[in-house]
């Protein structure tokens, strides 16, 4: 048995998101637990020499894709950056402080 991935895509727009991966699925600890046949019903399994790594870019997020004409390609989506649990604290405490100080130059405390 050649030595494959298992995809499982998501159609939209005429390009194939890939919404499921597995790079060992007939692995007997991190496999998937089923047949070849099982699996090309649910999914593909596509010959690793055919896969492509993907690139690192900074602030970006690798999503694969795949269509007739390209085969399998990267789409790099820009990563929302959410501000950690302690910068979202400090905002707040400085939000409230602001308020504390236009409440008190208002006279209302």
């Amino acid at each position: 048995m050649a030595d494959y991935i298992y995809i499982e895509k998501k159609y939209t727009d005429d390009v194939d998101k890939i919404s499921y991966f597995n790079s060992l699925p007939f692995d007997e600890q991190v496999g998937m637990g089923k047949t070849e046949e099982e699996l090309r019903v649910s999914g593909e399994l596509i010959d690793k020499k055919l896969f492509i790594n993907h690139e690192i870019k900074d602030g970006y997020t690798p999503v694969m894709k795949h269509n007739a004409t390209d085969g399998f390609y990267y789409h790099y989506e820009k990563v929302v950056q959410v501000p950690s649990q302690q910068e979202q604290i400090e905002s707040l405490k400085e939000q409230n402080a602001q308020m504390l100080l236009a409440l008190v130059n208002g006279g209302l405390l």
